[in-house]
């Protein structure tokens, strides 16, 4: 789906404030219950999962060399661990969602992690909630709200009118080296900016993405034209970027196209 009207997308917006609110109160009897009911929305729900794939492939986020990092930390008490986040929001928000979805998918056994890096004044199961969800359930979900009212200041007033998804962006973060990959239908791609003379290869990616996931030959041949077009105009640096924005949200956000588009965008925002 390339665009939702603005009333739906504010909708969608709001439920995922309700059911995270839901999650930073529960307790032993419903976790477990609000966590899946949050994660799947996240991953099904056509607003929310654009913001799902930006933050579980964020290119600058290594959960697993994170979490052995955490790991060295542990000695020999319960509650020894040293859990830290990055002090850049992005990358926070992004490792503790990635937990979150960890332990979502019994990757991550909450009782164990909890044993490892809280220490509570007792050994209850809710004292155990209670310290991670104001550990990482309640960091996480206020840092997204400010991130969706941005998004809603954004959008026009008028309920009805069409808006893209592409534009639904929470990380703003262009690092130096922006780096993507992906496989996939025996497709395998890479990108990576170093300043906006790259758009060349980014601008490449996205045409491959895009004929590795639509199958219809007219279709196709209409986005492939969008892209030329897009990348003509990106020349112009970040005046242009608002044109670029609006016509790439017309392609869409399958596979990987959703994340190219990003990177896109934040090397076209850093040309002057």
């Amino acid at each position: 789906m390339k665009e939702l009207s603005v009333g739906k997308i504010r909708r969608s917006l709001k439920r995922f404030d309700d059911f995270a609110g839901d999650l930073t109160r529960s307790d032993m009897n419903t976790f477990y219950d609000r966590l899946k009911l949050l994660m799947d929305y996240c991953k099904t729900d056509p607003v929310l999962s654009v913001i799902h794939t930006q933050l579980i492939n964020m290119p600058s986020v290594d959960f697993d060399a994170w979490h052995n990092e955490l790991l060295s930390t542990i000695g020999g008490m319960v509650g020894s661990g040293d859990l830290t986040f990055p002090t850049d929001l992005e990358e926070r928000m992004a490792l503790m969602y990635q937990l979150l979805d960890k332990v979502n998918r019994n990757e991550i056994d909450l009782i164990d992690f909890a044993h490892k890096f809280f220490v509570t004044g007792d050994s209850r199961i809710d004292s155990i909630i209670y310290a991670f969800n104001e550990a990482v359930v309640e960091p996480l979900t206020r840092e997204l709200s400010y991130r969706i009212e941005d998004l809603e200041e954004e959008m026009p007033e008028n309920n009805k009118e069409a808006y893209p998804l592409a534009n639904i962006q929470i990380i703003h973060n262009a690092a130096n080296v922006v780096q993507q990959s992906a496989s996939g239908n025996n497709i395998q791609q890479s990108a990576s900016i170093e300043n906006g003379n790259e758009l060349k290869q980014l601008f490449n990616d996205l045409r491959q993405e895009l004929q590795a996931t639509i199958e219809e030959t007219e279709k196709l041949e209409d986005a492939l034209e969008v892209v030329k077009t897009t990348e003509e105009l990106s020349q112009k640096g970040a005046a242009s970027l608002p044109s670029v924005k609006v016509l790439l949200g017309s392609l869409g956000a399958l596979g990987n196209v959703g994340s190219i588009i990003s990177a896109i965008l934040a090397a076209v925002a850093s040309i002057g």
